[in-house]
């Protein structure tokens, strides 16, 4: 039974240590935090800004951030969502282009002169669409 108990005494010594290590490097995260405050503290008062929103507001502009959404409201780094294809500001997908007999001998047509990039800039429709109507994969569907 002694044995154990010396066992546990120096595993007890070695908990102890490793916990005044945590508790060195926490204290010096502590000071290191309270710095960092203080330097932010020093910056805000120097820029005159009426508020700490002001002052992030004019840092953004600044630096060129864009704000971002997170759980309904805005803040630093993430770029807005980009608006439809159409230019008509709504979020989202493009439209579907629908396709036509009309407009497939259209698509074709051009693929003869131009390229697929060219011609999927040109009708609004994707590249992988274009090539599918290259490839024929639309003639065999009925339109009507």
């Amino acid at each position: 039974m002694a044995k154990s108990k010396v066992v546990e005494l120096k595993q007890i010594e070695k908990e102890l240590q490793r916990m005044e290590r945590r508790k060195a490097k926490l204290e010096e995260q502590l000071k290191t935090d309270a710095e960092t405050t203080q330097w932010y503290n020093e910056i805000y008062a120097e820029s005159q800004c009426k508020t700490p929103r002001a002052f992030l507001k004019a840092l953004m502009e600044h630096f060129g951030i864009r704000a971002m959404t997170i759980g309904g409201r805005s803040g630093p780094g993430r770029p807005a969502k980009a608006t439809g294809g159409s230019g008509d500001g709504r979020r989202g997908r493009k439209p579907r282009v629908p396709i036509t007999p009309e407009l497939l001998e259209k698509v074709k047509s051009a693929l003869k002169t131009e390229s697929m990039n060219k011609v999927a800039t040109q009708f609004g429709i994707s590249n992988p669409t274009v090539k599918k109507i290259k490839e024929g994969a639309y003639d065999k569907k009925k339109r009507g």
